[in-house]
């Protein structure tokens, strides 16, 4: 294509003179025709109905974009309403409907235009066609997926809201509220104008008093960011029980990702919405969301699923562990002091082996946490005693670690008392 062409597309194809016989005409790097310049410039102008580049609507580059996914990724409106408008005739002419063509990808126009969050030429091409919400891409992603996946709230709302059919599956077998649970992770965020003046009085208290590196960051942060929690719930009201029980590829409901995440608010609706049997889903390695809340430390969602289903205690993972055996194994001290001290469904569970014969004082030998050991040892309900199979106690892990030295030997003797001579097979 010569450089006189290329930049008359640029322009918008408004001199057709340039324009004779231009069928096989391509750029050389993508083997875009210059219906794709044109549309990727955004200055396309409106064709006429017996023009001769209404063709180069189907028209696909190397990477199978049409001009109108090159004018949906690009977020240019009128381009994209030209292209669309066009297309509700020569569609019939050409048997083939330019909403729902994809590239390489699998990607629609849609795709693109949530991907790169184009608000709207969403709403464009959802009122022209909303049953491309329904399409997925080759990843597997929905349109409704992919915006809430990349936090694209307004996208994602509009969409649910002016899509009835719309498809909620995405990636490794996911649905909507697996995404809406996982990024609904809490950080902070900037306070706007309008709090920072209000609060102009407190800063200059609290610079005086803190020093002003801390209150710079007190200051211009939130503590919780709720629009993304508040997404999550009122995806949970538009959808289906059964979406909220389906396990990914890997096993995890959304209520996995949510305890993961520790969003105790998700948690507790998750649990109201769900049937009796969501707190009883396991993954591929046997865990619950109470094993995953424990080994995360997330004490408030503990309590949730604790209260919520007091019997999904007794769950085991693959390795036969309780939650408490994962909440040790990952040092998370406060979640241990609930099992022991709260949770009375737990009560006889403190002293359970997994398939190891391994209890939990066992693991907490193994990993070496001094202050589990000692939260451990001073509870008269563990049994110190208990062997493995491998016919080891606790005190005989700690003793048989190589990697010990005789100074933490000796502390271990000291915060233990009696305990390294009482119940050491080595002594």
């Amino acid at each position: 294509m010569d450089s006189e062409l290329y930049n008359a597309a640029i322009k918008g194809l408004s001199n057709r003179n340039l324009f004779g016989n231009v069928d096989n005409i391509r750029s050389r790097g993508q083997n875009n025709t210059i219906l794709h310049i044109a549309a990727k410039s955004g200055k396309l102008r409106r064709l006429r109905e017996d023009d001769n580049l209404l063709p180069f609507l189907y028209d696909q580059n190397n990477e199978g974009n049409t001009p109108l996914h090159t004018a949906a990724k690009s977020g240019h409106l009128e381009t994209v309403r030209i292209l669309v408008e066009m297309a509700r005739k020569t569609d019939v002419e050409q048997n083939k409907r330019l909403l729902t063509m994809k590239n390489n990808e699998k990607d629609t126009a849609l795709h693109e235009a949530v991907r790169h969050n184009h608000l709207e030429v969403v709403k464009l091409l959802i009122k022209e066609d909303p049953d491309l919400a329904s399409i997925v891409n080759g990843e597997g992603d929905s349109p409704l997926f992919m915006a809430a996946d990349r936090c694209f709230h307004q996208v994602a709302s509009h969409i649910l809201d002016n899509a009835p059919n719309c498809s909620y599956q995405g990636r490794n077998g996911m649905n909507i509220l697996h995404v809406a649970a996982i990024r609904s992770k809490r950080r902070p965020v900037p306070l706007t104008w309008e709090e920072c003046d209000s609060l102009w009085s407190v800063r200059i208290i609290l610079d005086y008093l803190l020093g002003r590196t801390i209150v710079r960051r007190l200051f211009w942060s939130r503590i919780l960011d709720n629009k993304k929690t508040g997404f999550g719930l009122r995806v949970l009201k538009k959808v289906q029980d059964l979406t909220l029980e389906q396990a990914d590829d890997f096993g995890w409901t959304p209520l996995h990702y949510a305890a993961h995440i520790g969003n105790e608010e998700l948690v507790e609706q998750f649990l109201k919405k769900g049937r009796k049997s969501l707190p009883f889903a396991r993954n591929k390695e046997g865990m619950s969301a109470l094993h995953i809340a424990a080994k995360k430390g997330h004490n408030a969602v503990i309590k949730a699923l604790m209260e919520s289903c007091p019997e999904v205690c007794e769950l085991l993972d693959n390795n036969g562990q309780t939650a408490l055996h994962i909440a040790v194994e990952s040092r998370k001290e406060m979640a241990v002091k609930f099992f022991l001290k709260q949770a009375m469904a737990f009560q006889d569970l403190i002293n359970l082996k997994d398939n190891k014969g391994n209890t939990a004082l066992h693991v907490a030998a193994t990993v070496g946490d001094f202050q589990i050991l000692r939260i451990l040892t001073k509870d008269s309900r563990i049994d110190k005693g208990a062997t493995n199979k491998d016919k080891k106690t606790f005190v005989d892990i700690i003793l048989s670690n190589k990697e010990l030295e005789d100074t933490e030997i000796s502390l271990y003797s000291q915060l233990l008392g009696q305990h390294i001579l009482r119940w050491s097979h080595f002594s």
